[in-house]
C-alpha cells in the first residue's frame, strides 16, 4: 500500500481544475441542446420533421370521397293490364237472312233431280222469297201423297174428297203423321215447273204454299196428277 506524501496537494488542484473544466464544459453542452428550434417536444430533430413531412407529401394518404345520398327509390312501374278484344256479331237484318234463304233455296232447286225434289225446291224457293224457313221433305208425308195420286189416277177422280169419302187430314192420319196442315192437288200438268207456275197463280193453293206454320213437306205425283201434303 502507498501513502501519499504532503508534497502532493498540486495534482489535486489540476484534478480540481479539471473536475471544473469538465462541469463547465457540461454547462457548455447542455446551452448547446438548449437552444430553440433544435429539438421538437417529440424528441424528433428538424430534419427528422422534414423527412416525416417529405414522405407524407409524397405518400398522401387516399382522400375518402364524401358518401353519396341515398337516391330516392323509384315508384315501381306500373304493370299494363292485359288487353282484351271482344267482338259482337253484328245482328243480322231480315234482309240479309232473306237473300240467303232464297240462294240456298234456288240451288237446292237447280239441284233437285224427280218431279218430287224439284217440287219440294220449287216450293222452298218461293217461300224464302216470302221470308218463310224452309219445309222438309218427310217420308211419311211422301207415302200419303203418292196413294192418293195414284188413287185418283186410278179412279178418274180429282177433288179433295176421296171415294171413300175421306179428306186429307184422314188421309194423312192413316199414313201415320199427326199434324197435318193442308193438302194441294193438280192434274194434267206434265212438269214440276209447270204445276208449281199453276199453283202460285191460285190465291187457295199460294196461301199452302206460302203458309209459315207449315214445317214439312210431302209431294206425290202418278201419271199427271200431283198431290202435296203439308204438316205442322
Amino acid at each position: 500500500m502507498s501513502r501519499h506524501r504532503p508534497d502532493q496537494p498540486p495534482r489535486r488542484r489540476v484534478a480540481l481544475g479539471a473536475g471544473v473544466a469538465v462541469v463547465v464544459l457540461g454547462l457548455v453542452a447542455a446551452a448547446l441542446l438548449l437552444r430553440p428550434g433544435t429539438d421538437d417536444v417529440d424528441g424528433t430533430d428538424d430534419a427528422d420533421a422534414v423527412r416525416a413531412a417529405g414522405a407524407v407529401a409524397a405518400l398522401p394518404a387516399p382522400a375518402v370521397p364524401p358518401a353519396l345520398p341515398a337516391l330516392p327509390a323509384l315508384p315501381p312501374v306500373p304493370t299494363a293490364a292485359p288487353t282484351t278484344t271482344t267482338t259482337t256479331p253484328r245482328p243480322t237484318s231480315t234482309t240479309t237472312r232473306t237473300t240467303a234463304r232464297r240462294t240456298t233455296a234456288r240451288a237446292a232447286a237447280a239441284a233437285a233431280s224427280g218431279p218430287a225434289a224439284r217440287v219440294l225446291a220449287l216450293v222452298n224457293a218461293a217461300r224464302a222469297d216470302a221470308g218463310c224457313g224452309a219445309v222438309a221433305g218427310n217420308g211419311t208425308l211422301d207415302r200419303a201423297a203418292a196413294d192418293y195420286a195414284a188413287l185418283m189416277e186410278r179412279t178418274g177422280t180429282f177433288s179433295h174428297t176421296g171415294p171413300d169419302g175421306s179428306d186429307f187430314s184422314d188421309r194423312v192420319r192413316a199414313a201415320g203423321y199427326d199434324s197435318p196442315g193442308g193438302e194441294n192437288i193438280a192434274q194434267g200438268q206434265s212438269s214440276a215447273d209447270e204445276v208449281m207456275d199453276d199453283w202460285m197463280e191460285s190465291p187457295g193453293h199460294r196461301r199452302n204454299i206460302l203458309d209459315c206454320s207449315f214445317r214439312t213437306l210431302g209431294v206425290g205425283e202418278s201419271g199427271n196428277y200431283w198431290v202435296q201434303e203439308f204438316g205442322r
